[in-house]
């Protein structure tokens, strides 16, 4: 017989989605006179020991007063060598030394002519007959980010073989700002600087000095290290990324401050010339887009709306507009050049009346000519991007003489895919809405164009998740109520629109591009925000209402501390006010700040029970309890999260997006066959949700990798048509593709998989995950090239993000280079964007792939870190059970089985599953029955608890009863039958039934001819009746099936041999003994051989 094993998983891999790019910089060069001296000629690129060689003959050590740090040798004029290093390296007043590469000490002296302002710079010269190799000064021209980068210094406590403490790192460019930070700090890198490197340098790949370390990461010595020359401060997302870089200064800085100074360096320097609103240029292209396209609406019965000229026939021309804006009578429509033009409501297209979808269509003739807006037609992606939003208040009531300087613009940012689980709600999607946006709006902006960075229109605003009254979200529209703000704006697709025109065969001339829009990176996208808002604090006797506004405005703008404060002082003026409390919890949740955000939102809870015995008091509840459930997931407490979450559903039980947080919680809990039963949920509320189906598709994946075992190649039919079904309802996204390339490689069918990665990479090329996944599969191909070009595509477009490192971790450890894979999973660690919610999933997944490895001690120190930072995740302990297995620490394994089973009382009957197999391991069948049967009586209609028992009542004997657990589990579960009927089968043979064998191995075929294992089985008994021909056959259509498998070879050699025909057994026995040896079977290959020798001898 061919044996199989039963494999189970306990590991979920999670992607990290996006890709940045940055805008241009322009700049002026001075040119450097060339040297007369030692210096490192730059020409090419180098090799790693070639710029640890040089750079080790350019840096020196700092020694001043105190104070203690590193330099760089950058001229020697006259016997005088120049050193630069970090003006906090100086202490002033006292005396300063060099020690040079040759562990010779030199007198130093400041320069004082060198003033480099606030920049942290400083120059020293000492006095030297040797010859010492002077640096080479590159510039920011020859970096960009994702570059490689190389450093190096002498820290306080090197970890370094050289005996002067000298160190070199390499790393990446991460972030090279739109303007510096205090101290001219300007380049981000993701090498690990310490203390004592300050001053050191920076090089690029051709060995040219670049900039000086001068910040590590988490600089938490240095007072506030990350502010803006000019006193700004970048937002709080953007501030937590920064603070996992180390940062430099650009050497551009001494050619612009002291040109004198750097006469040494023959490398042509570019210094930036920065307009004082770096941004302005982009925003203002935009704006001019926006003040031509955008039109004022007027309504005679109510106040105004605003909307977009998106098409031209003859002198018609057709605006779009929100639905409830064209529901005013009288409406009239305002150019940008002041001109009033009578809305014809009979041609008026509104589907808001007839469809529920907020966009209405009108026209007005005129014989002016007016811009008409370009329209993205493109898929949205995973991450942020920025967008503009044109529009009139009605506050300013506008009209033609002040239409201009009344519009509204401001940019926001649009959440990616992800903004399904920010959105409050479900009702955030009712009437089209499906855009998430943190633009600032009012009323009077509705129907408004929401523009991408190309000024191209991508969506209508509609609605904020503001409270009026008892109304939430609002339409922004005619309403004497006091808005409450919370939460995000809300807008219609422009892809709804272009669908409702093909659906109606509607006719119209517009101009559409499907390009992706410039990628911002995160600093840049910070500041095109924010220079375009002036946000003025409450004044002191503002009410509760005006503070929690004011706060939700700086919430959008990614200002957590600022917008805390905010909500503090509504708390301080109303203490029992739900929407300050629930705003409270929500920030310090984006503060990663989970403890105390559960804290205010219980008060958010308390308080939301006050309300009147209207729906929205349940609405509130519903609200507060699913943020709870969000703040114990992100702490890894899921059995609480879930508890939450199920609270929530009580209050509002037709809320799509808790069904699919709730599918997201259960797979975490291992809870595989719910999850996909609360993914389902969600979708029967909202087919029309893409991210729902994407949802389900994991679920599925999920729970066929529990169920399934070796013997079955995995389909996943069920989740691959998810992904199709979310593929049709948002066509080209780059993330879906992706997923389904994931599911590709999971299948371990790698052309499919290569093929969805570069559908993605088609849709956008700078998405750098398709690359990684892609280059993943090279590494499982074996193919080491391939493999690393493709990673390093994907660190270069984002050499920060900690996913991309544990993916090249996971591809090192496929290429069996383990050392690479741990350093690897260490920088995921390093980068992750939260180390408390993320760092224990990156220790479990590098445990299970030492694991795999059969690094079992490694494993287990590792899975040790992941309990140590999640010390109630009944997961690890199920981990840590099957490593100290594998060590032979039998007592201990059950020992963490138990823990796990104790922690997790919810899904218990996966831990005694679990359990289970380790004691049927050991061959303690009496008590793996005993915990299989503790499994079935929790979950007695999980089939594989039942197959599994059937194997335990095999082990002791209880045949007849082994087989009432196989027809158990076959009656549970039709679909995977075949795998049962072998398992059915076996036991029949072990009894000599070959008759009820025979039936059972013939059914598996039935309903899976394609595998090659169970033409395997039905041979093997064929073989043991002697009808060889009949075994022939079948093992023949299983070599047709699985041509590599030497088992086949070796069997149909056997057939061959008891059948007399000795020269066809002679060729599979050899064919089965190359196969072996080429998969390092010495067992197999021995046998195969001595079955060769027995044919010979006779």
């Amino acid at each position: 017989m061919i044996p199989g094993n039963k494999k189970y998983k306990s590991l979920t891999l999670i992607a990290s989605i996006g890709a940045i790019l940055i805008l241009p910089i322009v700049g002026y060069e001075i040119s450097i006179a060339t040297p007369k001296v030692i210096a490192q000629q730059v020409t090419s690129e180098k090799s790693a020991e070639q710029l640890q060689t040089l750079a080790k003959s350019i840096t020196v050590k700092v020694l001043s007063g105190e104070n203690r740090g590193s330099g760089i040798l950058i001229r020697k004029q006259n016997g005088v060598y120049t050193v630069l290093t970090n003006q906090h390296v100086i202490e002033n007043g006292a005396s300063h030394q060099i020690e040079t590469p040759d562990g010779k000490i030199y007198q130093a002296k400041a320069v004082p002519e060198a003033n480099f302002g606030s920049n942290d710079m400083a120059l020293l010269q000492f006095n030297a007959s040797q010859n010492y190799t002077v640096a080479f000064l590159g510039n920011l021209k020859t970096v960009e980010k994702g570059s490689p980068i190389y450093v190096a210094g002498f820290p306080f406590e090197p970890e370094s073989s050289d005996a002067n403490g000298f160190i070199f790192q390499t790393g990446r460019i991460s972030l090279v700002l739109p303007k510096p930070l205090e101290g001219g700090y300007l380049i981000g890198y993701t090498t690990d600087v310490e203390k004592g490197m300050s001053g050191g340098p920076i090089l690029n790949s051709r060995g040219e000095v670049v900039g000086i370390n001068g910040i590590f990461a988490q600089a938490l010595s240095f007072s506030r290290p990350y502010v803006y020359e000019d006193g700004t401060r970048p937002n709080d997302d953007l501030e937590a990324r920064m603070r996992r870089s180390s940062w430099g200064v650009p050497v551009d800085k001494l050619a612009q401050l002291a040109p004198q100074l750097a006469s040494d360096n023959t490398v042509t320097l570019t210094v930036e010339k920065r307009s004082p609103e770096p941004m302005a240029p982009l925003a203002e292209k935009v704006n001019g887009i926006a003040q031509k396209v955008s039109v004022l609406i007027t309504r005679s019965d109510q106040e105004n709306g605003s909307g977009v000229i998106v098409a031209k026939e003859g002198n018609t021309y057709y605006v779009l507009t929100a639905g409830h804006v064209a529901n005013g009578k009288g409406l009239k429509v305002f150019t940008h050049d002041g001109q009033e033009y009578v809305v014809d409501s009979n041609k008026t297209k509104n589907w808001s009346k007839s469809q529920g979808l907020d966009l209405a269509l009108l026209e007005f003739t005129s014989n002016q000519s007016y811009q008409v807006v370009t329209i993205g037609d493109y898929a949205r992606g995973i991450e942020d991007r920025v967008v503009f939003l044109s529009g009139w208040p009605a506050s300013k009531q506008p009209t033609a003489a002040n239409l201009e300087s009344d519009r509204q613009f401001n940019a926001g940012y649009l959440l990616g895919l992800g903004g399904f689980n920010s959105a409050k709600d479900e009702r955030s999607f009712i009437s089209g809405f499906g855009l998430v946006y943190g633009n600032f709006s009012e009323k009077g902006m509705s129907g408004g164009p929401v523009l991408d960075t190309e000024g191209r229109l991508i969506g209508i605003h509609t609605a904020a998740e503001s409270v009026e009254g008892d109304e939430s979200p609002v339409l922004q529209r005619d309403s004497q109520k006091p808005i409450l703000e919370v939460g995000y704006s809300l807008g219609v697709p422009i892809r709804t629109f272009l669908a409702k025109l093909e659906q109606e065969k509607i006719n119209l001339s517009i101009n559409q591009q499907t390009s992706l829009p410039q990628r911002l990176d995160a600093a840049t996208q910070d500041l095109v925000i924010s220079d375009l808002i002036n946000l003025q604090e409450p004044q002191s006797n503002a009410t509760a209402v005006e503070w929690l506004n004011y706060g939700n405005k700086l919430w959008r703008l990614r200002r957590y501390e600022k917008s805390l404060e905010a909500f503090e002082q509504a708390i301080s003026i109303e203490p029992d006010f739900y929407l300050a409390w629930y705003s409270h919890g929500w920030t310090l949740m984006r503060q990663k700040n989970y403890l105390e955000a559960i804290k205010s939102l219980t008060e958010a809870a308390k308080y939301a029970k006050n309300l009147p015995e209207v729906e929205y008091k349940y609405r509130a509840l519903s609200q507060a309890w699913r943020q709870k459930s969000s703040a114990h997931f992100d702490l890894g407490q899921y059995n609480e999260s879930l508890q939450a979450l199920e609270q929530a559903i009580e209050y509002t039980p037709n809320d799509f997006i808790l069904y699919q947080w709730k599918s997201s919680v259960l797979k975490y809990l291992g809870l595989y066959q719910e999850a996909l039963e609360a993914a389902d949920q969600a979708i029967e509320m909202n087919r029309d949700n893409s991210y729902g189906y994407l949802r389900r598709a994991w679920a599925r994946v999920h729970l066929e990798d529990s169920e399934k075992t070796t013997w079955e190649e995995k389909d996943y039919e069920e989740a691959i048509a998810d992904i199709n079904k979310a593929l049709v309802l948002n066509p080209g996204n780059a993330f879906t593709y992706t997923l389904k390339g994931q599911i590709y490689t999971r299948k371990e069918d790698y052309a499919q998989a290569i093929e969805y990665f570069d559908r993605a990479i088609e849709a956008e090329p700078d998405f750098a995950t398709a690359y990684a996944e892609r280059g993943f599969v090279y590494a499982k191909q074996g193919n080491r090239q391939k493999f690393t070009e493709y990673l390093e595509k994907a660190l270069r477009l984002q050499p920060d993000h900690g996913d991309l490192y544990r993916i090249r971790g996971n591809g090192y450890f496929a290429l069996k280079e383990k050392q690479k894979g741990i350093d690897d999973y260490d920088n995921a660690i390093k980068f992750s964007s939260d180390l408390q919610a993320s760092a224990h999933q990156y220790y479990n997944w590098r445990a299970q792939a030492l694991y795999h490895l059969e690094d079992y001690e490694a494993a287990l120190t590792d899975v040790n870190k992941a309990i140590e930072l999640k010390p109630n995740y009944a997961l690890y302990y199920t981990n840590r059970g099957d490593a100290y297995f594998k060590m032979g620490e039998k007592q201990k394994a059950i020992e963490s089985y138990n823990k796990a089973i104790s922690l997790d009382p919810e899904s218990a009957h996966e831990r005694y599953n679990v359990r289970a197999q380790a004691l049927y391991q050991l061959e303690d069948y009496e008590a793996a029955l005993a915990d299989y049967n503790k499994a079935i009586e929790l979950k007695p209609d999980h089939a594989l608890y039942y197959a599994n028992r059937g194997d335990a009542y095999f082990q002791i004997g209880e045949k007849q009863k082994a087989i009432e657990s196989y027809n158990k589990a076959i009656s549970l579960d039709p679909e995977s039958a075949h795998e049962l009927y072998i398992s059915r089968g076996n036991i029949f043979l072990s009894l000599g039934d070959y008759e009820a064998a025979l039936a059972d191995y013939n059914k598996a075929i039935e309903l899976k001819p394609d595998n090659a294992l169970y033409y395997g089985e039905r041979g093997a008994l064929y073989f043991q009746q002697q009808k060889y021909k009949e075994a022939i056959a079948n093992f023949t259509e299983g070599i047709r099936l699985q041509p590599e498998d030497a088992r086949f070879y070796e069997w149909l050699g056997r057939s061959y041999s008891e059948s007399g025909e000795k020269v066809k057994a002679v060729e599979n026995f050899q064919k089965a003994a190359v196969l072996y040896q080429q998969q390092e079977n010495t067992q197999g290959y021995q046998t195969a051989m001595e079955q060769l020798e027995k044919i010979q001898e006779q």
